[in-house]
């Protein structure tokens, strides 16, 4: 049975990605810092797998509706 982390892992996780964040010194460090964090929300407040994490592309995001087309297990979509 796999194991999954705790609200207070997945909380320590998103504050070292936001501490990473702050202590950027140059805008890639800062983009990868920004790129973390989303990969962490997507995970854990999404509930994404990780293959429907590796999935995404910028084509998937819709800013116009806020939300992002997730291509999961048997080609099934969801926003």
């Amino acid at each position: 049975m796999p194991r999954t982390l705790s609200r207070e892992e997945i909380k320590e996780l998103i504050l070292a990605a936001t501490f990473q964040y702050q202590q950027a010194r140059s805008e890639y460090k800062e983009r990868l810092a920004v790129r973390n964090i989303c990969i962490i929300e997507l995970l854990f407040c999404l509930g994404l797998r990780v293959g429907e994490l590796s999935a995404l592309d910028m084509a998937d995001y819709r800013p116009e509706e806020n939300t992002v087309l997730i291509h999961g297990k048997g080609r099934k979509e969801s926003y």
